[in-house]
């Protein structure tokens, strides 16, 4: 007995109670560590690494800078523009090469663009640099093309405009050029005309010349050469001119052009080609080319025509040799291996600031249009003509010299001006 209670009920109700207890204790333990094991579950999970967050612009334009573009690494001169898409493009997008169509570049997955120009004054072609980067790993792909990309048909940064609005750069070591360059310096002096006339005419009275832009191209210059070329041959010169630019500048238009001249009695004749262009060859139209054989095939079908070359293009000094004995006088903007360059923008040292069109062809629009205005120059023009040569000739081979000298790009090496006479 235990107060009254018998030992043995006493005993049976502290173990129901002990019971009890224990039972409530698993209970609170169990659920305390499956609450744990929940929490520890979460922790853990927010520790695994997720994959990253989208390459955005900003992000894919460091990266430009850092793995492709280096600008600490770039010299004094090491000019060059980077380009950028608004958006990246999407995966299976084709990216196509201008005059090289067989050169496909398919973006693999979603990824930036950028077009870098690692020669901006330079026409084309000459090496550029494509980049893709991915959207969703930062890895960049570069490859090296010759010509400027077309995507979708369209070629982004191709007009002048586009080109040089600072929108579309991520990144350039540029600033554009001022949009008021004046235009070529072609001079009438009324007072030395009749005496040019005079020894035109007691040369030749069947001057003619076909001048066309093959490109259009204005950021490279091509529709101010041709412009400049009418104005020093048609007024300056008193030569009946044929200007063919876009759309009227395919093969066609320039051959029908020359023998339509030569029908009307046109003996003396200068071809100015203007264009994009590679080894023997310049842009034509679009989509089309014409090559050094082309051309001497047409000149050897008019062995009684004196005929005057001259090329501005890329790797122009190639037509050279292949036109061999055919024209008068050849004359090229470069050698066979280096480009051609736009007059824009103006280095710090360009003895001739404020051209326009190409940097050698405004030179010799500027030295063509000053001889009637220098007696000096008209004086060794009479001396040429009396010797026996054209008086084109005679012209260009002055103006040639001139235009040299103030080929700011030849200066530095950049470009090889050729002269051939026959």
């Amino acid at each position: 007995m235990f107060n009254g209670t018998p030992f043995s009920t006493r005993a049976a109700a502290l173990t129901t109670t002990i019971a009890a207890a224990l039972c409530l204790l698993i209970l609170l333990i169990t659920t305390d560590i499956g609450t744990s094991q929940a929490a520890g579950s979460h922790a853990s999970s927010g520790a695994v690494p997720q994959p990253s967050a989208a390459v955005g612009y900003q992000r894919a334009k460091s990266i430009l800078l850092k793995k492709v573009i280096k600008p600490k690494s770039l010299a004094a001169g090491d000019d060059l523009i980077a380009f950028r898409m608004k958006r990246p493009l999407a995966a299976k997008t084709k990216i196509h090469v201008h005059e090289d169509r067989e050169a496909v570049i398919t973006v693999r997955e979603r990824s930036w663009f950028f077009w870098v120009d690692d020669d901006p004054k330079a026409q084309f072609e000459h090496a550029t640099r494509y980049v893709l980067i991915s959207q969703r790993t930062g890895k960049v792909k570069t490859v090296t093309r010759n010509w400027w990309p077309e995507i979708k048909g369209k070629a982004p940064w191709f007009e002048y405009a586009a080109y040089w609005k600072k929108s579309n750069w991520a990144y350039s070591t540029l600033t554009p050029p001022a949009t008021t360059s004046r235009a070529p310096n072609i001079r009438t002096a009324k007072a030395s005309i009749t005496r040019d006339t005079a020894l035109r005419i007691a040369a030749s009275t069947t001057e003619c010349a076909v001048l066309i832009d093959g490109s259009g191209d204005k950021k490279a210059g091509f529709p101010d050469d041709v412009d400049g070329m009418e104005k020093v041959m048609g007024t300056t010169f008193g030569y009946t001119t044929k200007k063919l630019t876009p759309p009227n500048n395919k093969k066609a238009d320039f051959e029908k052009a020359v023998n339509d001249l030569i029908a009307d009695g046109c003996k003396d004749v200068l071809l100015f080609i203007s264009g994009h262009g590679s080894k023997e060859s310049v842009e034509m139209g679009e989509g089309a080319t014409y090559s050094p054989k082309e051309l001497k095939d047409l000149i050897d079908k008019n062995p009684t025509v004196g005929f005057k070359v001259v090329v501005q293009s890329c790797k122009s000094g190639s037509w050279i040799t292949p036109l061999g004995e055919g024209p008068l006088i050849t004359i090229t903007s470069t050698d066979s291996d280096k480009p051609s360059y736009s007059a824009d923008p103006d280095g710090k040292d360009d003895p001739n600031p404020g051209d326009t069109g190409s940097e050698f062809t405004s030179g010799l629009i500027e030295d063509l249009a000053a001889i009637p205005g220098d007696p000096a120059l008209l004086q060794r023009v009479q001396n040429c003509v009396l010797a026996g040569k054209s008086i084109l000739v005679c012209k260009l081979q002055i103006a040639w010299e001139s235009a040299l000298a103030k080929d700011e790009d030849a200066k530095a090496g950049n470009e090889n001006p050729q002269k051939k006479e026959k």
